[in-house]
């Protein structure tokens, strides 16, 4: 052939390639043997034959099946992430309750509550009531175990009160709300009577022979009694400096004091101004009595003259003779 006569291979099918029939064509005219054939096809769920080897088309079911398993596992990764950071240690398990309940209950007892022994004192029983629902506040006691904290700092008379009170009125209760039990302390170491004439020693309060700091602080404790009288600030304002002294009221009033801490403020103020102006005036009177001179020292010289006497007088006195007054009234 020409081109072998000019030295080049000619490049093309082979014959045995050129021989094969295609397989639709084998598919069409003939039956085909897999066993025999220059290629094996794996067959399908459709019906449909792909060559081994090859990766078979994957249908949308499938896809969205690998899909939905991947976001899955992608979530739970995040919440576990998330629980392993709220937890240092990585610990996720929750304490016990009884554990925790006996960590909060020595915190309350590292703040040192204070005891209550039932003296029948209405000011001690209000105080120890405010001192342990400030530790309440400060720890952020559960509502649940407060009554239990707080009913363990009572002693002697009080304990067995509360003892008989619990047996008695809440018996048929399985939980005592902390406002149940308040209501019931006051009810016996604080009761109405006791209240009504803390309220008519706020009505009648003034500060009369009090420093201001002591009227303040009075004040503050008695106003509770009457919150119910007044519910303004315009009105809590108002019988605070009417019970201001004389001096410092009318000063007060004329600023106009729109609520109780303005007006405190401003008697603080004019109380400090008013003791300056008093030291100052009495520093210039003592300056304007002596002369603004230092005093004389007075010094005692035994049978001497004093330095400020002259000599000549003290002589004349001495050698001056006696002389007798005579009366004439009777010539």
């Amino acid at each position: 052939m020409e081109y072998q006569r000019r030295g080049k291979k000619r490049v093309g099918p082979s014959i045995e390639a050129q021989r094969e029939p295609s397989p639709a064509h084998s598919d069409a005219h003939t039956p085909h043997d897999d066993s025999t054939s220059g290629h094996q096809y794996a067959q399908m769920g459709g019906g449909a034959q792909t060559p081994l080897g090859q990766t078979p088309p994957v249908d949308q079911q499938t896809i969205l099946l690998t899909t939905l398993q991947t976001l899955t596992s992608l979530v739970q990764s995040m919440v576990s992430n998330q629980r392993s950071q709220a937890s240092p240690t990585g610990d996720t398990t929750a304490p016990p309750k009884e554990k925790a309940t006996m960590v909060s209950f020595k915190h309350f007892m590292s703040m040192q509550p204070p005891v209550f022994t039932g003296d029948g004192n209405p000011d001690k029983a209000e105080e120890w009531i405010e001192e342990v629902e400030h530790i309440f506040e400060v720890l952020k006691v559960p509502g649940g175990d407060k009554v239990n904290y707080g009913s363990y700092m009572l002693k002697s008379d009080a304990k067995r009160w509360w003892q008989s009170t619990r047996e008695i009125r809440f018996a048929d209760q399985q939980s005592i709300s902390w406002k149940q039990f308040r209501d019931s302390f006051f009810g016996t170491y604080f009761p109405t009577h006791a209240r009504n004439k803390k309220m008519q020693e706020f009505l009648e309060l003034q500060q009369n022979h009090l420093n201001l700091e002591e009227y303040i602080t009075k004040y503050r404790h008695l106003e509770v009694y009457c919150l119910h009288l007044y519910t303004t600030d315009e009105a809590k304002a108002d019988k605070f400096v009417h019970g201001l002294r004389d001096g410092l009221r009318g000063r007060v009033m004329s600023s106009r004091p729109r609520d109780l801490d303005e007006a405190v403020t401003m008697a603080r103020r004019m109380e400090e101004d008013w003791a300056r102006t008093q030291k100052d005036h009495q520093k210039k009177t003592t300056q304007h009595t002596h002369g603004g001179r230092m005093p004389v020292k007075h010094h005692h010289f035994a049978g001497r003259a004093r330095p400020y006497e002259r000599r000549e007088d003290r002589t004349f006195r001495r050698s001056r003779p006696n002389h007798r007054v005579t009366s004439h009234r009777g010539q």
